[in-house]
This record gives C-alpha cells, sequence and structure tokens, in this order.
C-alpha cells in the first residue's frame, strides 16, 4: 500500500521508526534520507521511466510566465537564460551549493556532490523545445488517469 505524506520530512521519520519499508523521494532529499536511516536507494524513477516511455528523465517542474511576462519576448528569453546559467552553474560548482543555500536561508544542510547533483536532473529547457518528450509524458499520464492532465493534451498555446 502507498501511504501519501504532506513532505519528505515525514518519509524520513517514518523509515527511522519502522513504520516504512521504503519511501519514493527526490534528490537530493532522498540522499538525505540514506544518510540520516541507513538506508540505500535501490530504484531510479527515472530509469523506469525511461524503460516505460523511451525519455531518460521526465519534467519534474514547470516554470510558468504570465502573460505580461510572455508579452516581453526580451525579458522572457533573460529570465530562460538566466535559469538555464543557473541550473549550469549549480552543477559546475556543487562545492559552494550548500554554502548558498543556507545563506539564503534553506535548512538542508548536505554534502553536495557532483554525483548527487547530476541525480537531481538539473536543467532549463524552452516547453517548446522538448515539446515531443513533454508530448509523451502527457501522453503516459493520459493512459494513466487522463483527468490528471484535464483530458486532452495542452495545445500548441501551451508551449513556449
Amino acid at each position: 500500500a502507498l501511504n501519501y505524506v504532506s513532505d519528505a520530512s515525514e518519509v524520513i521519520a517514518m523509515l527511522k521508526a519502522g513504520r516504512a519499508d521504503y519511501g519514493i523521494l527526490g534528490e537530493p532529499v532522498a540522499s538525505k534520507a540514506c544518510k540520516a536511516t541507513g538506508s540505500k536507494i535501490v530504484m531510479d524513477i527515472q530509469g523506469e521511466w525511461d524503460k516505460l516511455v523511451g525519455l531518460g528523465t521526465f519534467t519534474q517542474a514547470g516554470f510558468v510566465l504570465g502573460k505580461n511576462v510572455l508579452a516581453d519576448e526580451e525579458l522572457a528569453a533573460a529570465l530562460l537564460e538566466a535559469l538555464s546559467a543557473n541550473a549550469e552553474l549549480i552543477v559546475s560548482e556543487y562545492d559552494k551549493v550548500n554554502a548558498v543555500i543556507t545563506e539564503k536561508g534553506s535548512s538542508l544542510n548536505m554534502d553536495f556532490t557532483a554525483e548527487l547533483l547530476a541525480r537531481c536532473n538539473l536543467g532549463c529547457k524552452r516547453s517548446s523545445v522538448i515539446k515531443e518528450d513533454l508530448e509523451k509524458y502527457f501522453e503516459a499520464v493520459k493512459a494513466y488517469d487522463a483527468t490528471f492532465i484535464g483530458g486532452k493534451l495542452p495545445d500548441d498555446g501551451f508551449y513556449y
């Protein structure tokens, strides 16, 4: 049986207390949970997704641009470029990540390594560039339960 919880700290507490045999967590919290509980990572959901759909990764988060931002193509392009550069910087300067996020108020204190950040699959791409991959994702979700995506694939206006 799957038990849904409100956040990753609940999964870690359940693993520590022996109330859960496994947890499904994203990185970097999965690595934090392993360290805190003596557990180990036994499955790569991205790898399983690849076997199922033929895509190495799946979209885990989206950045939605409002109409005002989209109306200013220069601003939208600059924002996307800054987000892409930030993702690249995090991966290339992994040894500085913990200090920066702590300085910014994060309570996630970890030893960020190149390997851990590689498992995070950080990146930023225009939806129009990865439209085919997104449509494969939406098709897989739709096949499972079409209500999750409003019953149909997004139209071309969805992609930027």
